[in-house]
């Protein structure tokens, strides 16, 4: 009777989904050069659709002279066509969700900055990497923005606690098996 439970239990944990957030990379270069190569990443429990704001821990992007934090971020989508991200620094920028991948603005003030990358496709809805062909980066120091491109890697993270549970069961199960056979073999 135990022994049924315990399958019916295992069969049960087996059948149930893992959960898997998914992680969103960046990897973004200047086309000029004005701004080094930066990346980070941030995980969703879905994937990103129209003006949902990421939640990701602010990074750092500079030109070697300044420096910008970015603390706040929008994902975006003109029309279904293009997808697109904005960020920005926490004071002085604006992200504008009313005019997706159009309006992206800064105040002016030291340290502010704001900038777009561009998919070539609508906001993505399946793990892959996703090429970013043109980006903007705007700041209070630059005349003349730079241009961004780079890439987007969508891949899947599993629950860590869904990725040890299947062998506790089992490692419960065998045991549970060799104490019953142990037994009738005394």
């Amino acid at each position: 009777m135990k022994i049924t439970a315990l399958a019916v239990l295992a069969v049960c944990l087996f059948a149930s989904p893992a959960r898997a957030d998914l992680q969103y990379a960046f990897n973004v270069t200047s086309a000029s050069g004005a701004i080094q190569p930066f990346s980070f990443s941030f995980t969703s429990p879905t994937f990103l659709a129209d003006n949902d704001v990421p939640v990701f821990t602010p990074f750092t992007v500079t030109d070697g002279v300044n420096s910008w934090t970015f603390a706040q971020g929008l994902a975006l989508a003109s029309q279904n066509v293009v997808g697109c991200f904005e960020f920005g620094t926490a004071s002085g920028a604006t992200l504008d969700p009313t005019k997706p991948c159009a309006a992206l603005g800064i105040d002016g003030a030291p340290q502010s900055a704001a900038m777009i990358v561009f998919l070539s496709v609508p906001l993505p809805t399946a793990t892959g990497v996703y090429d970013l062909p043109t980006g903007l980066f705007l700041d209070s120091f630059s005349i003349n923005p730079p241009f961004l491109m780079g890439s987007l890697d969508i891949t899947a993270v599993p629950e860590p606690a869904s990725i040890g549970l299947p062998g506790i069961v089992l490692a419960f199960v065998g045991r549970k098996l060799s104490r019953r056979y142990a037994l009738r073999a005394s």
